[in-house]
């Protein structure tokens, strides 16, 4: 009967299993000791209030010291405490060092078997409970590609016969669209597209690239691989409709081989640009590149951008002729896709040119050179603004990918929607890249591609409209649709 009872009220108690199996202990002995019964009675009642006091502390501690303030404030008492002449209110913190006075206090003197070193037994696990139920910091997040499987790439980099052989971990997630292998020679954490980029890989499975000594590179500070001159490698994976970029670690290494001369660079050179103010006009000219894979030259300018290149800053003329060399831009003509639309007398403009080698579209930037534009301030173009539409992401439904786009928000000298595909340009416009579709009608605004076959598809909608007699091309943004 004993054991049952009083096991029952201590396991509905909130105190450590140690001290409640201690505590059954000594009642069950004090029961069978042969002290008188008024004694046995006092000792039952100590344990009582002793078992009692510890409760309340811990329901005291557990509730922040809300317990005893709500029992004893309507009485006078816990109000304030005052010490040394000053007054400050109680705070939970307090409370706890009322233990080691109330607990002695309620065991009788003489009660051998509950001693004030018993009582504290329970008191540890009192603020662990506390802090447990309000958790003062909340867990860091965890990193995106953690969170998602998207990984960053493993990457190693070793220098062989006059070239380096940059290898990665092969990357098996579903939604991966491709590599970017990316060096620089100044930034030790290179990543596309912040450094440009040397190679764009769509095979999952490819897992290595060699770079030569003479290779040229696509933006960055690159230019040129050059043996003797120390790069630092790396690879970053593109992930999702959103080409969410993860860079993986970087690796130094000297690219063995003689230094190479800008104009032996296998044929594929930078441009030497320079620009001359003329009659209201600036002339941009550069120096003809003999080379068999040599694409164009894409004419570029920023107001803001020292070193402007193709595609990150837009561009003004596509030239597809390899003799031609002078590009001449007058004031108030306009400008695709940079931070500007027109240009106007009397602001200062870097001009520069980009070269494109190859099926894969390398680009090689030229120098830059800073100059004014002659004249007045170019007037708005009467015509109407030039805006451009927002396509949104395909619905891809087996090899057919249903494209939709945003209707223009001015219809003043609208001419065409041009659908326009590629599957090396990422920044895909027409007219240099055709078009697959187009339409007169500004209220048309869908259509559906078959793409050719397997591979990666850079998708945009041109809007074309003219005023004053000049054609004015407005690309929108770019979508990819990858066909397995």
């Amino acid at each position: 009967m004993f054991d049952s009872k009083y096991k029952e009220a201590l396991e509905n108690m909130k105190l450590r299993d140690s001290f409640k199996a201690g505590l059954l202990t000594k009642m069950k002995n004090a029961k069978k000791t042969s002290a008188p019964g008024r004694r046995l009675v006092l000792a039952v009642v100590a344990g009582v209030l002793v078992v009692s006091t510890s409760v309340a502390l811990a329901a005291n501690a557990a509730t922040d010291g809300r317990l005893f303030r709500s029992m004893f404030v309507g009485n006078g008492y816990f109000q304030t405490q005052t010490t040394a002449g000053s007054s400050s209110a109680v705070t939970p913190a307090e409370v706890p060092t009322v233990t080691p006075t109330v607990t002695p206090t309620a065991a009788p003197a003489g009660k051998p078997t509950l001693t004030p070193t018993d009582v504290p037994e329970a008191t540890p696990a009192v603020p662990a409970v506390t802090a447990a139920a309000a958790p003062t910091s909340k867990p860091a997040a965890q990193p995106t590609a953690a969170l998602t499987g998207r990984t960053a790439p493993s990457v190693s980099a070793n220098a062989g016969n006059d070239c380096v052989v940059v290898s990665w971990n092969k990357i098996t997630n579903t939604d991966l669209v491709g590599y970017k292998v990316v060096a620089s020679g100044s930034d030790s954490a290179p990543m596309y597209s912040e450094n440009g980029y040397y190679a764009w890989i769509t095979d999952a499975g490819t897992t290595s690239c060699t770079i030569h000594n003479g290779d040229g590179y696509t933006g960055g500070d690159v230019g040129t691989f050059s043996g003797g001159t120390s790069y630092y490698f790396s690879v970053t994976a593109i992930y999702g409709d959103e080409w969410q970029k993860i860079a993986g670690n970087a690796v130094q290494v000297t690219m063995p081989g003689d230094p190479v001369p800008l104009s032996d660079a296998v044929g594929r050179i930078a441009p030497s640009v320079n620009a001359v103010p003329g009659d209201n006009c600036v002339v941009v000219t550069w120096n003809r590149i003999d080379s068999a894979d040599l694409v164009g030259y894409k004419v570029v300018a920023s107001i803001q951008d020292s070193t402007p290149v193709y595609s990150e800053n837009g561009y003004y003329k596509w030239i597809t002729d390899a003799d031609t060399t002078s590009c001449t831009i007058y004031n108030g003509d306009s400008y695709t896709s940079g931070d500007f639309g027109q240009f106007t007398g009397g602001q200062a403009y870097y001009f520069s040119v980009t070269a494109i080698y190859g099926s894969e579209w390398q680009k090689i930037a030229g120098n830059t050179v800073q100059a004014v534009m002659p004249g007045a301030a170019a007037a708005p173009d009467p015509e109407g603004t030039y805006p451009a539409v927002t396509l949104n992401d395909p619905a891809l439904s087996g090899t057919t990918a249903a494209l939709s786009w945003s209707r223009t928000t001015d219809t003043t000298g609208f001419n065409f929607y041009k659908v326009v595909v590629s599957t090396t340009d990422d920044t895909p416009v027409y007219p240099e890249n055709g078009y697959v579709y187009y339409t007169t009608n500004p209220d048309e605004l869908t259509y559906s591609y078959v793409p050719g076959g397997s591979g990666t598809y850079y998708i945009s909608i041109t809007a074309v409209y003219t005023a004053n007699g000049t054609t004015h091309y407005i690309p929108s943004n770019v979508k990819t649709v990858v066909i397995p």
